[in-house]
C-alpha cells in the first residue's frame, strides 16, 4: 500500500471538479452532500472547488470524491492521482 505524499494532495486538488460532477451551464450542480431537487452547488472554476447553498457545505476535488465514493482521505487522493 503507497504513501500519498503533499504533491500527491496537490495534484488531487488540481483534478477538475468537472470530471467528477456535471454542472449546467450557470455553473451549479446537484449537491453530492444532501438530498435536493435543484442544483444549489456552485463551482468556482479559478479554484477547483464547490459550495452549496443548500446545505452549506463546501469542498475541493478530494472532499466531493470522498462523498460520491464514500471513501477515506486517502483513498480519494489515491481514486485522483491514480495511485
Amino acid at each position: 500500500d503507497s504513501l500519498i505524499t503533499e504533491q500527491d494532495v496537490l495534484n488531487a486538488k488540481m483534478y477538475p471538479v468537472t470530471d467528477l460532477i456535471k454542472f449546467n451551464s450557470q455553473n451549479f450542480a446537484k449537491c453530492p452532500w444532501h438530498n435536493e431537487k435543484s442544483p444549489s452547488l456552485k463551482l468556482y472554476k479559478q479554484t477547483n472547488t464547490v459550495h452549496c447553498f443548500g446545505c452549506g457545505k463546501s469542498g475541493d476535488t478530494i472532499e466531493v470524491a470522498r462523498s460520491l465514493f464514500g471513501e477515506s482521505f486517502i483513498q480519494a487522493v489515491k481514486r485522483l492521482t491514480n495511485k
